[in-house]
C-alpha cells in the first residue's frame, strides 16, 4: 500500500495528528523558555541578573579595597507607556570595591494618576555581579 492508495479520511487524520504534535511541541517550548533564558543568561552574562533568587538576600561585610577603583555608570530608562521624569542625580561614579556609596534619582510623575513603578537592576559585565 503507497501514499496514493490513502483514503482522503486517512490523510486528513495523519494530517490532525502531524498538526496537533507542532501544536503540543510549540506549547512545550514555549514553556521551557523561561529556564532555557536563565540558563542562556549565566552561561554568557547577557541581561546581567544578579541572583537567581531575587527574594534572597546574603549580606555579608566587605573590606573596602583602596588599591582599586571601580567606575559605576547608571542609567535609568522609562518604558514607553509611562510619562514619568526619572533620572539619577549623577550618570556615573567612582567608587573602590566593598564601599559604601549613595545616590539619589529623581522622580516626578506629571500626569497626576496614581502609578507604581519597579526598578529592575542590570550588571554588566556578568564578572561583576559575582
Amino acid at each position: 500500500m503507497n501514499a496514493d492508495d490513502d483514503t482522503p479520511d486517512d490523510l486528513s487524520r495523519r494530517t490532525v495528528i502531524k498538526t496537533g504534535l507542532v501544536a503540543g511541541g510549540m506549547f512545550g517550548f514555549g514553556f521551557a523558555m523561561v529556564p532555557l533564558y536563565d540558563v542562556f543568561c549565566k552561561v554568557t552574562g547577557l541581561n546581567g541578573k544578579t541572583d537567581p533568587n531575587p527574594y534572597r538576600y546574603n549580606a555579608e561585610t566587605a573590606e573596602v579595597d583602596t588599591s582599586r577603583s571601580v567606575k559605576v555608570q547608571f542609567v535609568a530608562t522609562n518604558n514607553a507607556e509611562m510619562s514619568w521624569d526619572f533620572k539619577p542625580s549623577v550618570t556615573e561614579v567612582v567608587v573602590h570595591p566593598g564601599e559604601v556609596g549613595e545616590l539619589e534619582f529623581f522622580a516626578r510623575n506629571p500626569t497626576g494618576e496614581r502609578m507604581i513603578g519597579q526598578a529592575i537592576p542590570s550588571v554588566s559585565p556578568f564578572q561583576a555581579t559575582n
